[in-house]
């Protein structure tokens, strides 16, 4: 069953680019072409507002195969995992590059939002 949400998950995401992902808050509107789009290393970008929901979805994903449909090939990978980049976080001082780390270790993936300052 499981199998079978996440590929009508796809199969909505690919027909019309868009996933929510519900927050505490409000619910954040994934947009797949919008993640697609290159990221420099450590600069502000439209993935910021999104990353939470691209982590929800890979942690409740399959596969490799259906978070590269949704996310797209990653700016780098080292020991099997795949990292994207995010943006920036700068409180004037100091600024943090965050990216998306994508781990292929388990049964499923697992993503976490990172920084590197």
């Amino acid at each position: 069953m499981r199998r079978g949400f996440i590929s009508a998950v796809l199969a909505l995401v690919s027909i019309g680019g868009v996933l929510t992902a519900c927050g505490e808050k409000h619910a954040v509107r994934f947009d797949s072409t919008a993640w697609r789009q290159p990221v420099g290393y450590c600069v502000p970008s439209a993935r910021q507002r999104m990353a939470r929901a691209a982590s929800s979805f890979v942690n409740s994903s399959a596969g490799r195969g259906e978070v590269r449909e949704l996310l797209g090939a990653p700016e780098s990978t080292s020991d099997g995992d795949w990292f994207y980049m995010v943006g920036a976080n700068s409180d004037g001082l100091l600024t943090e590059c965050v990216f998306l780390r994508v781990h292929f270790g388990g049964e499923h993936p697992s993503a976490s939002i990172e920084t590197d300052s």
